[in-house]
């Protein structure tokens, strides 16, 4: 019943031609834009917020994937897409992070990556499976085997979603990973949702997995669901974050 009456109040705020969406909080605003996506509204209001949301850096992986893979409005929704797969490119470790989701959302194995060195730098090509086909996207350079995974998940991207990504002139230079991939708590738990079931956490983005990032489920994956092993540091912050709740 209470799942029924919000997705009535998010209809009925996506069919308002007068409403507005910029003070909506993050999850409030993922929780219309999801809603949107499934029922196909291209609300105009929205899509404007949502590529202000992306020219400011307000969102994260959760919502760049639902504007690149569900919004089923190619027309309306084209300039945001092709922002958030510029977005994508712009911010460390996110387009790997997009297609996880997306690979969550299949069920289907996680991206593939082949690697190797070449002139001072690296090459990378990934993969992914999708509807019993491999798609594959351009191989990626980059000077650390980091940026060429990331240059690689974009390029990935393009080819899932069916958007260009220009050759001579890319939206921007994937940077090194820094210490935090800056993701939020929310999209800590998807990409845990996804990453948990494997031996070891990605290295790119382990170190984003900290006590004051942590959700409930995020604390419960990894104390029961992460191999003890391969995840030690990253369980050993959940304890820390079990401990210090009141």
């Amino acid at each position: 019943m209470e799942k029924d009456r919000a997705r009535q109040e998010l209809r009925a705020l996506l069919a308002d031609p007068a409403a507005g969406f910029a003070a909506l909080s993050g999850d409030e605003f993922f929780a219309a834009l999801k809603q949107a996506c499934q029922d196909g509204t291209a609300n105009p209001a929205l899509i404007a917020d949502c590529e202000r949301r992306i020219t400011s850096h307000e969102v994260g992986p959760r919502e760049l994937h639902q504007v690149l893979f569900a919004a089923s409005d190619r027309h309306a929704w084209a300039g945001v897409r092709a922002l958030a797969l510029a977005a994508a490119g712009q911010v460390p470790g996110t387009a790997v992070a997009v297609v996880g989701l997306e690979a969550q959302l299949l069920g289907v194995a996680p991206m593939q990556v082949t690697e190797s060195a070449a002139d001072g730098g690296f090459t990378a090509t990934a993969s992914l499976e999708r509807d019993g086909a491999r798609v594959e996207g351009k191989a990626g350079y980059g000077g650390s085997k980091k940026t060429a995974r990331q240059a690689a998940a974009l390029s990935l991207l393009a080819a899932l979603t069916g958007l260009a990504v220009p050759a001579d002139d890319p939206p921007a230079a994937p940077r090194d990973f820094p210490d935090d991939p800056g993701l939020s708590p929310a999209d800590l738990e998807s990409w845990l949702d996804y990453e948990v079931a494997r031996p070891s956490p990605d290295p790119e983005w382990a170190t984003a997995v900290r006590p004051g990032k942590l959700t409930a489920r995020s604390v419960y994956l990894l104390l029961f669901d992460a191999d003890p092993r391969g995840w030690a540091s990253a369980r050993a912050a959940a304890w820390e974050s079990l401990a210090s709740t009141p």
